[in-house]
């Protein structure tokens, strides 16, 4: 009888100690990672991306999840020398997209959104729609904090990084040298349609552990801008060359080629780039108009029609009910000055999206 006493007491007091445990919290999940550039020196300014309060503003009005470093750039400091080399390090190993920003660009008055700015200290600070979530100051060497491991650990703790990686120019030409297939998403830093696509699928998916994906913003030079300004003839060139319009690609170009769009290319080497694609979707961009006779609204065309709908490999498995939408009538009540409204069209979108990105980027 005593016995039994006994085993009861010890599972009770297992029971308690259980509920006692604390619950690790639920990591912070970074949409976009940004992939690392061996060939440039190795500095902050070359690896992060610096930001003014403006845009340190707009990242927390519009409610993103990042990762900042407050830093004076102009500290000689020995133990800044050695935290550098460890943030670097760190950035280098998981292609970790962090913002800097100078402690002056909070002179003046200027809102500091909770964050802790020390003199001659550096802050690494973890926002949540919008938010500090998690933010720590370095203090010298008292707390080993600048040691590569212990600094790794705790953004490891707290933060989960994305796959899917940022490219600059450069690197997205070398992924057509490297003799291996890819995936690339088209977007664009001033295109609505891009932000809204972050939100409503991108965040989410990129939460999982999925397979390396690229990313790249077309509002830079080279691409869609020359010299800082827009080029018509150069943009247009750009999306001929890599399949996105019409004229680009028989089977995967769209119209004049849109954004938001991911193309996913194949390793081989071809004379041209419509052999090269192995499959593509566009986001939204669908061309609306209404019947005159009717006053219905209906979908005149989008990247998903009959036509294209036989050349789209990721369908093949996907679980999506509605593959074409060409030819779809609107209801009134998603209209909006005459387009489709995207809460409205992303019922459609999202599925397709989300199919595509399993198809080519999640892990089997």
């Amino acid at each position: 009888m005593k016995k039994r006493f006994l085993f009861c007491a010890v599972l009770t007091s297992l029971s308690l100690l259980s509920g006692c445990q604390k619950e690790e919290a639920p990591l912070i999940n970074i949409t976009f990672g940004k992939l690392y550039d061996s060939s440039l020196e190795e500095t902050i300014e070359n690896h992060l991306v610096t930001v003014t309060h403006s845009e340190l503003t707009s990242l927390v009005s519009e409610k993103k999840e990042f990762i900042l470093l407050i830093y004076d750039k102009n500290n000689t400091c020995t133990c800044w020398e050695e935290f550098e080399k460890t943030i670097l390090s760190f950035v280098k190993r998981k292609n970790a997209l962090i913002y800097a920003i100078a402690p002056t660009e909070f002179d003046g008055g200027h809102e500091a959104f909770g964050l802790n700015i020390a003199k001659n200290e550096e802050t690494i600070a973890i926002f949540e729609d919008g938010e500090v979530k998690h933010q720590k100051t370095t203090s010298g060497d008292k707390d080993g904090f600048m040691k590569e491991e212990k600094f790794a650990n705790w953004l490891n703790e707290r933060v989960h990084f994305s796959k899917m990686l940022y490219v600059n120019v450069i690197q997205y030409f070398a992924l057509f040298n490297k003799g291996e297939q890819f995936t690339v998403g088209y977007l664009r830093s001033s295109c609505p349609d891009c932000s809204y696509v972050e939100d409503a699928v991108l965040s989410s998916f990129n939460a999982k552990d999925n397979n390396v994906s690229y990313v790249i913003d077309c509002d830079v030079d080279g691409i869609r801008l020359m010299n800082g300004e827009y080029d018509e003839e150069q943009w247009n060139y750009f999306k001929e060359a890599s399949g996105l319009s019409s004229s680009g690609s028989e089977d995967f170009g769209y119209g004049q080629g849109y954004v938001p769009s991911f193309y996913t290319y194949a390793g081989f080497r071809s004379a041209t780039i419509d052999e090269r694609i192995a499959d593509a979707v566009v986001y939204l961009n669908d061309k609306i108009e209404k019947n005159p006779e009717t006053g219905e609204y209906y979908v005149a065309d989008s990247f998903f029609t009959e036509e294209r709908e036989i050349v789209l490999g990721f369908l093949g498995n996907a679980k999506v009910e509605t593959t074409v939408l060409k030819g779809m009538k609107i209801p009134a009540e998603d209209i909006e000055n005459g387009n489709w409204k995207k809460s409205a069209a992303a019922k459609y979108h999202n599925p397709l999206l989300e199919a595509y990105l399993t198809a080519y980027v999640g892990k089997k």
